[in-house]
């Protein structure tokens, strides 16, 4: 048997107090979601005497999460379908094409990654609102490609500049033109890469809460991540249907990565090296 050394256990260790650390919050989550509100309040991390399974059609019901669900659906969906090819065809001119001005685009995109969106929330809502765009899911779309497309250009550079530059070559012998290139080789080669860019950015524009509680003012338009408001009051919070309303919300995201976990983690590591 091959001896363990200390090295390895405290690594084991660290490990472990993660992976606790990491779970505590989905424990909270999870147990004050079927405690009734009362309970909560007085004790947040003991198990529930009283199993309130109710709290999930009742949040369900009054946080309107019927149109919430699906306002944030077509958000993640819209914004992804536009982005990730538009992300694609600027990240293989960067990696592969000598585009003019090349260094200044790749500074520009860092700038952008580097820099907290929050600080363009006044200045974005001021522009849209002269625009007419507020309250509309065509100007927070519009807000959400201009946040995300640094880094998406970035993360689709790496996976391109891993490429054999052979494949580019042997298309072009054989007749095929730049934008042939890109939709009939790079991009179907970039499926793993393009899907974990796809479960990335719905993930981003599903549980995005800052823009979209203030863009988005009319109740038919509100999105999953800003329903929690529905039970907050100035008098009182219901706690209970709060977390029922985490759950409701963390579901199909939940869904979505267990389905698509095998292209993430292979699109994460496939640009790594480079």
């Amino acid at each position: 048997m091959r001896r363990i050394s200390p090295a390895s256990i405290v690594s084991w260790i660290i490990l472990l107090v993660m992976v606790v650390v990491t779970l505590i919050p989905l424990y909270v989550l999870g147990i004050n979601a079927i405690k009734p509100d009362v309970e909560v309040k007085a004790s947040p991390i003991t198990f529930p005497s009283i199993l309130a399974w109710e709290n999930f059609p009742t949040a369900f019901e009054k946080g309107g999460f019927a149109r919430a669900l699906l306002n944030s659906l077509k958000l993640a969906v819209v914004t992804s379908a536009i982005l990730v090819p538009s992300a694609g065809f600027a990240a293989y001119a960067l990696a592969r094409m000598r585009v003019p001005g090349r260094l200044k685009w790749n500074t520009y995109l860092l700038f952008g990654m580097a820099v907290p969106p929050q600080l363009f929330l006044i200045p974005l809502y001021s522009n849209l609102s002269s625009l007419g765009l507020t309250n509309s899911h065509l100007g927070i779309i519009i807000v959400y490609i201009g946040i995300y497309i640094p880094f998406s250009v970035f993360f689709l550079r790496s996976f391109f500049l891993g490429m054999p530059k052979a494949i580019e070559e042997a298309a072009r012998i054989d007749g095929c033109s730049s934008i042939q290139v890109v939709t009939r080789i790079i991009l179907p080669m970039a499926r793993t890469a393009l899907l974990s860019l796809v479960l990335i950015i719905f993930t981003w524009v599903w549980n995005e809460f800052t823009f979209s509680v203030t863009l988005l003012q009319s109740d038919p338009l509100k999105t999953a991540a800003t329903q929690y408001l529905s039970f907050v009051s100035s008098r009182d919070v219901d706690l209970s249907l709060v977390a029922a309303s985490g759950i409701i919300t963390t579901i199909p995201i939940l869904v979505l990565f267990i389905c698509l976990q095998h292209y993430f983690i292979e699109g994460m590591t496939a640009g790594s090296v480079k």
